[in-house]
């Protein structure tokens, strides 16, 4: 499913944020082949006062397979307590020691497993990011909000030539190679070169 940008917030002069530019149109968190993108819901930035844009790319080639232990492995940290939970209620009284052992043993075994099993691409991530942020009535975007915006823009047109048949496989992963290429290294490991843009 395409994630527009025109969440994104666009560079302008400062002013009071709208609750009016949701994106309640477009996946909040969005899974693709090439990566994901998670963008906050702009009703939830005018009532907390901040959220994040993130779009993490994936290393070219990187199979069905290796996309739903990287899904796991993010998403454990909350619904692997739950099993944990469910575990020891089944097996046990929740108020022994051993129940509440179990508890823990199963939830570190489920993410040590889940870790060590996606470290390569894990460690070959692209991530750029942007943070919205209001206050005092005052929007401001600080991080990579341009880079962003190009990036997903040129993996979204990626998706829709091949959806309508213009790309072959060869040809979608060329272009997304030369998206992920395109973010560098500083990008890569978090350590983002912060500017201010105003909104």
């Amino acid at each position: 499913m395409a994630v527009s940008t025109e969440s994104l917030p666009k560079e302008s002069g400062p002013k009071k944020p709208s609750p009016s530019r949701s994106v309640a149109r477009t996946p909040l968190d969005s899974h693709h082949a090439w990566g994901r993108v998670e963008l906050p819901n702009l009703a939830d930035v005018n009532r907390r006062g901040w959220g994040r844009y993130r779009l993490t790319v994936f290393p070219p080639g990187t199979n069905e397979s290796e996309r739903r232990l990287l899904a796991l492995s993010q998403s454990w940290c909350g619904w692997g307590f739950a099993v944990a939970l469910i575990c020891a209620v089944v097996l046990a009284d929740l108020r022994s020691p051993a129940a509440l052992l179990g508890l823990g043993v199963v939830y570190l075994a489920g993410l040590v497993a889940t870790r060590a099993l996606t470290r390569r691409v894990r460690s070959e991530l692209r991530v750029v990011s942007a943070i919205v942020t209001c206050l005092a009535g005052e929007s401001r975007l600080v991080g990579q909000p341009e880079l962003f915006r190009r990036s997903l823009e040129r993996l979204e047109q990626l998706d829709a030539e091949s959806r309508a048949g213009r790309l072959s496989p060869v040809q979608f992963e060329a272009g997304w190679s030369a998206v992920y290429s395109a973010l560098d290294d500083r990008a890569a490991r978090g350590n983002r070169v912060w500017g201010t843009l105003c909104l």
